[in-house]
């Protein structure tokens, strides 16, 4: 499964020492939704487990992989930087990045 298109990127800081860390939400070709973590507030961190951030949600958390019924790209990602500050799985939600579309001269 390769990506097809970013959906955000959610920026946060840990409990531990407020670390950075960055969540990105993707779209794959194959229309599903994918994570991925990294340190810091930039694309050139360490890349980290999922399960360190998700070892700190209750057994009945996930992170979503499906859309609720006409759920917008924004409404999806404001529902997971809910779920993760809701949770206390981070200590404070940063900022969250959307992709801007670009066109650039021939």
């Amino acid at each position: 499964m390769s990506i097809n298109e970013t959906i955000s990127v959610i920026k946060y800081t840990s409990w531990m020492c407020d670390n950075k860390y960055s969540l990105g939400i993707y779209l794959t070709e194959d229309g599903f939704i994918t994570y991925r973590l990294w340190s810091g507030h930039n694309t050139s961190g360490m890349p980290n487990a999922l399960s360190n951030l998700t070892s700190k949600f209750n057994k009945e958390y996930s992170l979503p992989d499906e859309t609720l019924e006409g759920e917008t790209k924004a409404m999806f990602t404001q529902r997971v930087a809910k779920l993760l500050t809701d949770t206390r799985a981070v200590k404070s939600v940063v900022n969250i990045v959307t992709p801007q579309k670009v066109k650039f001269a021939d």
